[in-house]
């Protein structure tokens, strides 16, 4: 019983410090964010010895196409770290996340596959550059301004 009093004193107390401004604010409210550009970030870490030839194939065959359609990618080659690569691909919009494949992948895929030599050569390009990633990660970053 002792507790009890203790414990209603306590929030008359608390209620009579802070006033009615604590029991009349408004709620938190839906907000979008207004500004920033929008990146999904790949972490590459490539197969023991397979480094130099996936830069090669990189350099002759995916920055070819993202010249031809004015992609801004930038990528980084890690010093020391987990990681190989760390590589921004910028984003339309965080909605791109709900697309199985966005209208800019699908460019972006039809001019690799027009720079392959067709869609099957393509196909086993992506192959071989697959089979020198031993692992990859992504994340979803926003640029704040």
């Amino acid at each position: 019983m002792h507790f009890r009093r203790l414990g209603v004193s306590a929030l008359l107390v608390l209620g009579l410090l802070l006033g009615n401004s604590a029991f009349t604010q408004d709620l938190p409210k839906a907000e979008k964010y207004k500004d920033g550009q929008w990146f999904v970030i790949q972490f590459v870490k490539f197969k023991p010895g397979k480094e130099f030839a996936a830069n090669k194939f990189i350099e002759k065959h995916f920055v070819p196409v993202d010249v031809e359609l004015g992609r801004n990618i930038v990528g980084y080659e890690y010093v020391f770290g987990a990681w190989d690569q760390l590589v921004f691909f910028p984003m339309e919009s965080p909605s791109d996340i709900s697309w199985k494949m966005t209208p800019g992948g699908e460019k972006w895929f039809a001019a690799f596959s027009k720079h392959a030599g067709g869609m099957e050569n393509a196909v086993k390009l992506m192959d071989e550059f697959s089979a020198m990633v031993a692992e990859q990660e992504s994340a979803m970053v926003r640029l704040i301004k």
